[in-house]
């Protein structure tokens, strides 16, 4: 009923929120982000798949302070979003297309974080680059609370090779 298996995010980040009431697991039960309750380990409920997709890459991050709050992103490729997930309410804070016109995605790669306060977000930035469509093409550092980009280093002739 639940899916065949469920494991942690990837452990560099917190899969508990603020007051560790609350576990964001990765699973096969609908969206594949699946709500746990941290106490007794029952299932609280799957993510909204309209929000999240099912088994994309969305590097969740929880906020700082509110327990019910996750900030991630998913579509458009190129923005912040933040779902609570209490009342399954989402919306996009941020699309940096705006920013970065012809830009594909945003990722942290789940190797980056949010700041300990949920202010401030790193983000590699993709986008097409000699015949690439997802190079790496800037990072840059966007502030939640003001939103706006605050740093930014673009990427010239850079590319990653897997």
């Amino acid at each position: 009923e639940y899916g065949s298996f469920m494991q942690p995010a990837y452990p560099k980040h917190n899969y508990d929120n603020a007051d560790g009431s609350r576990l964001l697991l990765w699973g096969s039960f609908k969206s594949g982000k699946v709500l746990y309750d941290a106490r007794s380990f029952k299932l609280i409920k799957a993510l909204d798949t309209r929000a999240v997709g099912w088994g994309q890459p969305i590097d969740p991050r929880w906020d700082a302070h509110n327990p019910d709050m996750l900030y991630y992103h998913f579509s458009p490729a190129t923005a912040l979003s933040q779902y609570n997930v209490k009342t399954d309410q989402f919306e996009v804070i941020h699309d940096f297309i705006k920013d970065f016109p012809g830009a594909t995605s945003i990722t942290m790669d789940e190797e980056g974080d949010c700041s300990y306060d949920s202010r401030y977000f790193a983000f590699q930035l993709k986008a097409p680059r000699g015949g690439d469509r997802w190079a790496h093409a800037a990072v840059f550092c966007h502030d939640r609370v003001e939103n706006k980009i605050v740093g930014r280093l673009e990427l010239y002739n850079c590319f990653i090779s897997q």
